[in-house]
């Protein structure tokens, strides 16, 4: 396991910024982070939109729905139809 270094909370916290948005901190790191977090708005800003982006980018439920209108969306850009939809379907079990 990786040594923790302390970080110097005196200047922006990049690295404790970074394990904060991975869940690494310790109870007092963290309380460190949030009183540095309460007078600094520009770490404030960089964590928040640090997890928007997180949340957004996280994959998502599948939606065979929202699938399949994307489909149709791509195929029809490149004027493309989904030839297979119309294929006779497999024998009856």
């Amino acid at each position: 396991m990786a040594e923790i270094v302390p970080v110097n909370f005196e200047v922006h916290p990049e690295e404790a910024l970074d394990r904060a948005l991975k869940g690494e901190l310790s109870a007092a790191e963290k309380h460190t982070l949030n009183r540095h977090l309460a007078t600094c708005r520009a770490c404030e800003a960089h964590l928040a939109v640090a997890r928007s982006w997180q949340e957004t980018c996280a994959p998502k439920p599948w939606n065979g729905c929202l699938n399949g209108l994307a489909v149709d969306q791509a195929l029809a850009h490149f004027g493309v139809s989904r030839w297979w939809a119309f294929l006779p379907a497999g024998p009856e079990a």
